[in-house]
């Protein structure tokens, strides 16, 4: 059967296509479900991170909210040591606190205290943590000469 003639008069022939139709529209599905399947693993991961970035904001604020309501109740003195969980909207994290009198080259120094400060929480079967390491003046330490000016 001759379909159509080449301008220089040759016939072109068509051939029997049937079948090929369909493994056209297979080929098409099974490459679409390829990128389909990489595009939804890519919004997965997305969220999982922007979830777990939000979480670690979070934490950062929960962090510096203990350590500033516990400066503004009289600071921070040296050898405290304690742990507990965060008050509201907060309380999902859990925070240890410990502080002690800075210790540089084997010299201590009573007026300024070393802190730590670390909040953790869960996150489905890990746990998660943030550390703040600080230097602080310790308010309850007495100073030598009272009339001392700086």
């Amino acid at each position: 059967r001759v379909w159509m003639t080449l301008p220089t008069g040759k016939p072109i022939v068509r051939k029997n296509n049937r079948g090929s139709m369909l493994l056209e529209v297979l080929l098409t599905v099974v490459i679409l479900a390829v990128g389909l399947t990489a595009v939804v693993q890519a919004l997965v991961s997305a969220y999982r991170a922007s979830r777990t970035s939000g979480r670690y904001s979070q934490a950062a604020l929960a962090l510096e909210n203990a350590v500033v309501e516990k400066i503004y109740q009289g600071g921070i003195p040296a050898g405290v040591d304690e742990e507990g969980r965060m008050e509201k909207p907060f309380d999902q994290y859990r925070y240890t606190l410990a502080s002690q009198p800075l210790n540089f080259n084997n010299v201590s120094n009573d007026q300024i205290n070393d802190v730590m400060v670390s909040v953790a929480w869960d996150e489905g079967a890990k746990i998660k943590t943030l550390s703040l390491q600080t230097f602080l003046f310790n308010t309850s330490a007495q100073r030598s000469d009272d009339s001392q000016e700086f």
